[in-house]
């Protein structure tokens, strides 16, 4: 019996699973963290980790993993990455197996942020300065040429956790410290930090998809984030783009992808329009999008990202559809709340499900538990999905939507 293995397949990879049964393989689900990491951070336990599995797996050891996938009763026929901590394990199955993927010399750069940078510079990209710091005394070295605000982040990481914009070195070094004793968000303690020069200009999402021979933009969007003096670098919005604009940013986008081996299947990239510059990457994970955006790409538009990731990780290609055309309008509100205490109360999800361009939602908090302010998008209490075929409608319910939710503590 034919299978694919996926390695985390969860939150937007999820739908993987249906896609792959759908197309008449079998499911082999690897989870590379504890078990505990993904009820914390991501609101799953066991039993919805194995949902629609045929062979579930709970290891990072890659010898370990191979044995178990030789000795089952399946054939491999593809290896694929669902979330960051699975793109490098899903690279290494793929060539053991002989299978589709991309190139295994640039698969630790597509993951570390560090090695990322380098592959950034090397390419001829545009690039901020950067360091991989172990110590204080190498942040400082650092900051001694590099002005403020600068940025450090955790190597290892996602979804914004422990990414840090500061405007001293107090703050610098504060930053650093958390970031040597806490867990990313995948339970992972790193052993270095990366700082690198603040990219400024607004920030975009540049999704793409490698068919086996060249590289598509599937799908553009722009992130509105708030920055204050106590709060800085926390997404409150993603609202998806119109191809006809921005296309600088997108040619960027392919080559970036090209650049970084990735010549099958999706990648994720966060960019800036840095105003000196120019198209800045500021990361890349080869998987695809976070946030459940790759479900609204499948069901507004011409093109489904979960029966192409599959495909073309088995066939070593896939037939993208061009141009790709979009029937609604799409964005993500992320509600962030900066209060301490007993959920009390929770306001106004009713009058937000009551909106002309509402989807759907995911509420993360519940009466009774302890809230703490957001941080990054895990941390988010409340995510609300929005499409509209009106532009203006859609952008007029996500500012409701903002106004609207509240939480009072106690």
């Amino acid at each position: 019996m034919d299978a694919v293995v996926l390695f985390d397949a969860i939150s937007s990879a999820t739908p993987l699973k249906t896609a792959a049964s759908q197309l008449g393989f079998k499911v082999i689900a690897v989870y590379t963290r504890p078990l505990s990491i993904y009820e914390t951070e991501f609101h799953l336990d066991e039993k919805a980790l194995k949902q629609d599995a045929d062979l579930t797996l709970f290891s990072d050891n890659l010898e370990w993993i191979y044995q178990k996938i030789k000795e089952s009763r399946f054939t491999l026929r593809g290896s694929i990455p669902g979330l960051d901590s699975g793109v490098e394990l899903a690279d290494q199955i793929a060539l053991a197996f002989q299978l589709p993927g991309n190139r295994i010399d640039l698969s630790s750069a597509r993951r570390d942020k560090g090695k990322m940078r380098a592959v950034q510079k090397q390419e001829g990209f545009s690039c901020p300065d950067f360091a991989v710091c172990q110590t204080e005394k190498e942040i400082k070295n650092y900051v001694r040429t590099h002005p403020f605000p600068l940025v450090i982040k955790t190597p290892r990481g996602a979804g914004t956790s422990h990414v840090y914009v500061c405007d001293d070195l107090e703050n610098l070094l504060e930053k650093f410290r958390i970031i040597q004793k806490s867990e990313n968000l995948f339970g992972e303690i790193p052993t270095h930090a990366v700082v690198e020069d603040f990219i400024g200009g607004n920030e975009y999402i540049v999704n793409t998809f490698s068919d086996g021979e060249k590289v598509h933009v599937t799908d553009l969007w722009i992130y509105e984030k708030l920055q204050t003096e106590a709060f800085k670098n926390i997404t409150t919005s993603a609202i998806l783009l119109p191809f006809s604009g921005n296309k600088e940013m997108q040619e960027m986008g392919k080559r970036i992808a090209e650049g970084f081996g990735i010549s099958r299947g999706p990648a994720h990239l966060e960019m800036k329009k840095d105003p000196i510059r120019g198209p800045t990457l500021i990361e890349l994970a080869a998987r695809l999008c976070g946030a459940r955006l790759p479900f609204y790409v499948k069901k507004y538009s011409n093109f489904d990202p979960y029966r192409a990731t599959i495909e073309v990780f088995t066939k070593g290609s896939y037939e993208v559809p061009e141009p790709i055309v979009f029937s609604k309008q799409i964005a993500l509100a992320l509600c962030p709340i900066f209060k301490v205490g007993m959920i009390q109360k929770i306001i106004g999800i009713e009058e937000i499900q009551k909106l002309s361009s509402y989807e759907t939602h995911q509420l993360n908090v519940k009466i009774g538990d302890l809230l703490q302010p957001t941080t990054y998008l895990t941390t988010t209490p409340l995510v609300v999905f929005l499409a509209h075929k009106d532009r203006e409608q859609l952008l007029k319910d996500l500012k409701k939507v903002h106004q609207i939710f509240q939480i009072d503590v106690k």
